[in-house]
């Protein structure tokens, strides 16, 4: 992700798959701006927080990475 990100500055970069509120910094951070959270959002007592953590962190990646462009 981080190579694509550096290579493709525009380039959407999707991660399908193991992202959840533990996980979702490491792969917003090498440059990810769609993600795909299937289990962690669907067995959570609290969905809609899980997808406020996971937007939160992604909107932050994208103004801490973007800016640097």
């Amino acid at each position: 992700v981080k190579h694509l990100r550096n290579t493709y500055k525009s380039l959407d970069i999707e991660v399908d798959g193991g992202l959840g509120p533990s996980t979702i910094d490491t792969a917003a951070e090498a440059g990810a701006n769609m993600i795909v959270s299937g289990s962690a959002i669907i067995s959570s007592k609290e969905p809609q927080q899980v997808i406020s953590v996971l937007k939160e962190s992604v909107n932050k990646w994208i103004d801490i990475n973007w800016s640097k462009t």
